[in-house]
């Protein structure tokens, strides 16, 4: 019980901390909203303090990067603070996360916003549980109780719609839903990819991160392990 005391106040104390960092983050990366009912405070802290994605090869300068999983958009203001240069393209397909995701980022001109999902097609898929934390929305494709339909886009629409002929970095987050996306055909956009930076959600789709594995292993990606993030480059960078 005093344990379970100690983890919790050790955890009230970080978000504390977090809060008041916030401010002085602020100074340097402008206007960010964060809404303390939410878990905004805990994305903030593994994006701006953590710094979850500062893992790059040597001279690694992306001018594409493409952020799957957007949420409230601290990953793409991060990403788009340190490639000045690079056009940052931030999907994210829930109501309440994107309005802030468009007001964080409106600052940014390199910054496009997309209110869709990544998916294996383009249609209409469904965030199952619409009423769980801001961070952990999981989408499928057929309908459930209380579920939210939603706009989706596949990988090689997005290519050919938005013209993007190059994929430095593809940084993908979206709740298991990663399986969709590397369990299909990807040969006709992989191509385009340099680097991708993946959470993986093994515990919600069992046996995922091994498909992924699998998968990049078969277009010439070499995997880096971070505590949060599987990381693959692929071997032409070295």
């Amino acid at each position: 019980m005093i344990s379970k005391i100690r983890v919790f106040l050790s955890f009230r104390l970080r978000l504390v901390f977090v809060y008041l960092k916030s401010f002085e983050i602020k100074k340097e990366f402008g206007k960010i909203t964060i809404r303390l009912q939410k878990t905004d405070l805990r994305v903030f802290d593994q994006i701006f303090l953590e710094e979850n994605y500062q893992f790059f090869l040597h001279e690694f300068n992306p001018k594409v990067i493409i952020d799957v999983g957007a949420n409230v958009g601290y990953s793409a203001i991060w990403f788009s603070h340190k490639f000045k240069d690079a056009k940052v393209i931030a999907l994210e397909p829930e109501e309440e996360n994107f309005k802030v995701l468009k007001e964080n980022c409106q600052i940014y001109p390199n910054i496009f916003t997309l209110k869709k999902a990544l998916w294996s097609e383009s249609g209409r898929i469904w965030i199952k549980n619409s009423k769980s934390k801001s961070w952990s929305f999981e989408t499928v494709k057929n309908k459930e109780k209380n579920s939210i339909s939603i706009e989706a886009i596949d990988m090689r629409t997005l290519v050919q719609v938005y013209e993007i002929n190059r994929i430095d970095l593809l940084k993908i987050d979206i709740e298991g839903a990663e399986k969709e996306i590397f369990e299909g055909e990807i040969d006709d956009w992989i191509k385009l990819v340099k680097c991708i930076m993946i959470e993986t959600h093994d515990r919600k789709v069992p046996g995922v991160s091994s498909l992924v594995d699998t998968k990049l292993m078969q277009y010439d990606f070499i995997k880096f392990k971070t505590k949060d993030l599987s990381i693959f480059y692929h071997r032409s960078l070295f």
